[in-house]
């Protein structure tokens, strides 16, 4: 799978000092199959405990192309996920 784009949620925060900042947590990765772009969403993120205006049911989320981390060498295509399904996996 080729992560064409992060799914990201913004939540605000006030740090020690009393100063607003922002957090960005990555909840899935928007792919391009066979039939289209679909979303894979990380299971463990529960929606309802991120922040959404008064009186309405929908959360907002981001599309922001992928970054290499700290260290990392840029990638001259998307990056490549590890679905976990490879081939050394024996099943009888």
């Amino acid at each position: 799978m080729t992560i064409l784009k992060n799914v990201v949620i913004t939540t605000k925060y006030t740090d020690k000092n009393g100063a607003e900042r922002k957090r960005y947590t990555i909840i899935g990765h928007m792919h391009n199959g066979q039939f289209g772009d679909y979303l894979t969403l990380n299971a463990d993120v529960n929606l309802a405990a991120f922040p959404r205006k008064e009186g309405d049911m929908r959360i907002t989320a981001n599309l922001y192309d992928p970054k290499p981390r700290d260290g990392e060498a840029p990638k001259q295509s998307a990056a490549v996920v590890d679905d976990g399904f490879g081939d050394d996996i024996p099943f009888n």
